[in-house]
């Protein structure tokens, strides 16, 4: 079994989807993707990623419930979480004490989202 790190991106925009995929593979991430939180919960019924970025703003779940879902599922407590969306800070903290483990607030650089991610998944 190899060690490279897998990351789950859960986001409806599929640019955003692309972005992301694309910054986390430079830096050694094999990504899966999910659009929805059904196409998410699958993925984690297969995979227990080192990663999850979660866009909190999704049609069909609130970035709370996708949270109340990845913390039920013991093969994932190890699993860092990091919400990106477009709301504001002051929206987005409260999730700290709440599950997450990082937020990162839309829209951002490359080079804020490899920070993110390499201080979470590093340590």
């Amino acid at each position: 079994m190899d060690d490279k790190k897998q990351a789950l991106i859960v986001d409806d925009e599929p640019n955003m989807v692309r972005a992301i995929e694309r910054v986390l593979k430079s830096i050694g991430f094999e990504t899966f993707t999910a659009q929805d939180a059904f196409e998410a919960s699958v993925w984690l019924e297969q995979i227990s990623p080192t990663l999850i970025t979660l866009d909190i703003m999704m049609p069909d779940l609130r970035g709370d419930q996708m949270l109340e879902m990845i913390q039920a599922m013991d093969n994932l407590a190890q699993t860092r979480i990091l919400a990106i969306s477009g709301v504001s800070r002051l929206q987005l903290n409260p999730l700290l004490h709440h599950g997450v483990d990082d937020v990162l607030q839309k829209p951002f650089s490359n080079e804020e989202l490899i920070k993110k991610v390499q201080d979470l998944t590093m340590s």
